[in-house]
Order: C-alpha cells, then sequence, then structure tokens
C-alpha cells in the first residue's frame, strides 16, 4: 500500500478501520471513539467541499445529484429537530437519543463516497491497493461481527432467551457489505473463497433478509462471470469452482439444519411468511400515517426521529421511516436518490465491472431498504466500493487477467 504520510486515503481508511474495531479494540462511546468519529467527519465535510470545487474538473456522476439532495433534506430536517427538541429527543418510553444522530447519521453513511470517489480520481486508490483494504475490511468485519455475537450471549446470559444460545446476529448485514468487495480480486479463485467466507457469516447470523440478499447477489455474481468470461477454458475453470463453491454451501446450511433447531425455526417462519412482528410495525406506522396525522404531516412529515418519539422504536424500513419522519415530499426525493443512482449505474460504459459492482451494491443495500433499515449507517466497505465503482476503478485492471 501507499505510504502513510503522503496519501490521504491511507489515513482516511484506517481511521474507519480503528473506529470500527471499537467494543474489541477499545471501549464504544469512549472518547477515542468519539475523537475518531470527529476526525472522520471533519476529512468527509473537507474533502466534499474540495469536491464541489473541482467538480468541473472531472467526470460528475448523476448520482451525486441525489445525495446532494439527501444530505440537504437530512440537515433541513435535522437542524429543525435541534429547535423543537434540543439536543435530545425523548422516546414515549423515556430513552433519551441525543438530536445530532440524525445529521450525523446521514452524513457518516454517504459523505464518504465523495471522499473515496475523489481519492481514486486522484490515484490514490487503486486496484493494486484497494485488494489490500479489501482483506483489512474483512478481518475488522469479522471482528465486528464476534464483538456483536458475544454483546447478544451477555444478554442471554443476564436475561435469558426461549432460544438457548443462538442468537440473530445484526452484523450479518456487516460481513453481507463485503460480497462487492470481492470484486477487486484478480483471481476468481480469490473472490469465491471470499464470498464464501461472507456467506458462512451471513448464514450463522440467521439475519434472513441479509441471507435472501447473499443469494441474490451470488446468483448475479455467477451470471456475470459466465456471461463474460470469453474463453472456453476460462469458462469451465469458472463453472468448476461454482461448483465447488456450492456444494461446500450445501454440505453447510445441511449442517445447519441438522445442528440447529434454531436455524430450523427461523427458516419454518420464513416459510410460513412471519415477519418477525414487522406486519405489526408497518401496520401501526400505517394507521399513524393515514388516520392519526393532518395534511401537511402527510406531505411533510412529523420531523425527525418521529418514529422515536411516537412509538420509540424504528420503523425497520427505510421508505416508511422517511414517510413518518419527512412525509410523502420526502419519500419522493427518497425515490430521486436511487433514481439517480440507476442512472449512474446505466451510464457507466467505459468498463462493465465497473457497473457489475454498482449493481450488486444496489442489491446489497437497496433490497435491505424495504425490510430494515439501509441507508443511515451503512458500512464503509460498502461506500468504499460505491465511490471506487462510480469513479471507474476498476478500469485500472482493464488489461488484467481476471480470470
Amino acid at each position: 500500500m501507499q505510504n502513510i504520510k503522503n496519501n490521504q486515503c491511507v489515513i482516511y481508511l484506517l481511521l474507519w478501520c480503528i473506529y470500527n474495531l471499537k467494543g474489541t479494540l477499545y471501549p464504544a462511546g469512549s472518547i477515542i471513539n468519539q475523537l475518531l468519529m470527529f476526525a472522520i467527519l471533519w476529512i468527509s465535510i473537507r474533502e466534499t467541499f474540495y469536491f464541489y470545487k473541482k467538480k468541473h474538473s472531472f467526470f460528475y456522476p448523476y448520482f451525486f445529484k441525489g445525495i446532494k439532495i439527501f444530505i440537504f433534506i437530512f440537515l433541513l430536517y435535522g437542524t429543525l429537530l435541534f429547535f423543537t427538541d434540543g439536543v435530545s429527543v425523548v422516546s414515549k418510553y423515556g430513552v433519551v437519543t441525543p438530536s445530532y444522530y440524525y445529521i450525523e447519521g446521514a452524513m457518516i453513511s454517504v459523505l464518504p463516497i465523495y471522499v473515496i470517489y475523489l481519492y481514486t480520481i486522484q490515484g490514490k486508490l487503486t486496484i493494486n491497493s484497494i485488494r489490500w483494504w479489501v482483506i483489512i475490511f474483512m478481518i475488522i468485519a469479522i471482528s465486528q461481527y464476534d464483538f456483536a455475537q458475544q454483546e447478544a450471549l451477555k444478554r442471554i446470559a443476564k436475561f435469558g432467551s426461549k432460544t438457548g444460545d443462538e442468537i440473530t446476529n445484526n452484523a450479518g448485514y456487516i460481513i453481507l457489505s463485503l460480497i462487492p468487495c470481492m470484486l477487486v480480486f484478480k483471481k476468481k479463485i480469490i473472490s469465491y473463497i471470499g464470498i464464501a467466507i461472507c456467506e458462512g457469516f451471513i448464514f450463522m447470523s440467521m439475519k434472513r433478509g441479509a441471507i435472501l440478499i447473499s443469494v441474490i447477489s451470488l446468483l448475479l455474481i455467477i451470471r456475470y462471470d459466465l456471461k463474460n468470461t470469453k474463453y472456453s477454458f476460462s469458462k469451465i475453470r469458472i463453472f468448476v469452482i461454482i461448483l465447488i463453491g456450492l456444494y461446500v454451501l450445501y454440505q453447510y446450511v445441511g449442517h445447519l439444519m441438522d445442528t440447529s433447531d434454531y436455524f430450523n425455526m427461523r427458516l419454518q417462519a420464513t416459510l410460513d411468511g412471519d415477519p418477525s412482528e414487522r406486519d405489526e410495525i408497518y401496520s401501526g406506522y400505517w394507521d399513524l400515517f393515514l388516520n392519526k396525522s393532518n395534511i401537511f404531516q402527510q406531505f411533510f412529515g412529523r420531523g425527525a426521529l418521529a418514529t422515536i418519539k411516537e412509538t420509540g422504536v424504528y420503523a425497520h424500513n427505510d421508505w416508511i421511516e422517511i414517510l413518518i419522519c419527512q412525509g410523502i415530499f420526502g419519500v419522493s426525493l427518497f425515490a430521486y436518490f436511487w433514481y439517480t443512482f440507476v442512472c449512474s449505474i446505466r451510464n457507466m460504459s467505459t468498463f462493465s465491472m465497473s457497473r457489475h459492482c454498482l449493481v450488486l451494491i444496489l442489491c446489497t443495500i437497496g433490497l435491505k431498504t424495504f425490510f430494515s433499515m439501509s441507508i443511515l449507517g451503512m458500512p464503509i466497505y460498502s461506500t468504499t466500493m460505491l465511490g471506487f465503482a462510480l469513479a471507474n476503478g476498476f478500469e485500472q485492471s482493464k488489461e488484467e487477467n481476471l480470470c
């Protein structure tokens, strides 16, 4: 990797890596945690301003228009939150949430896209260096998964659980965000080994949404590799790798079905159409929107963090969350945000691998918006690949033999 003294990208990603080790390397919520977040936000804001200052000197993907509107709407509603509720929001159950979380969550999710795009355009992040970063990302993501697992087991030990020591680990979505990262490797065997490791952790997490999206992503990768491999021998080799990988995955799922009652319970619940109480949450918010909101609230929403104030829980759906907080106005802008993303994918014509990566990110992030909170809290692994692919970073490997 590049010399840390001469490359701001190395510093930026290192800050992110250390930040994501909170709870493992240092206590979460500590002063170290806060200082790291401040440094990351400072660099992100600084580079975003530089991006707009110099945007006429390089290609400007249409998606950034959607991101700019996204930032504006969350800054607007987040600022209004300070004037209406002060420095903190108190839910109906007395849980206190700092008001700045709303703006911070939006900024930390989308501003890294500008930063990584800029560093890729400037040559500070290359296809060779990002391969090393992906390896580091995987190690850190696994540590995040393990930390979440240990915290859940501590809660079980304290309060008990009907399912024994088997849990649903939300960090499965963090591992899911690594799947598009595996496209950076030159050898397909390495990519598929990485994907297999991700799939293993995702299945262990018991997060049904993450499992479904990971399977769809895997099918998209297989389809792309078989379709775009020119030589018969290479295509056969990829086909063999795929068969071996699918067989290992099949055996692993079979092992889970034989040894885990909780996995079988989650599988049966999925087959029975059990949405894990989300239907009650959704119906409650629909009733709030349709029958208990005036015209102004329906069009402009009830304000930032309204779901927390009204019921004490998030909507577990980005579209419903935004509908309650920002109304039809906010949902329309959110739809435009995704429209600009799709337009940028369609316009990515110089190298198909960049388009393929963006499609996978659209799958891993976009599908999640319908049954979980996706946008406010996108992992740096997703935003790194998003900025890199928008800058067409895969073009650097055009002459490489990707098989």
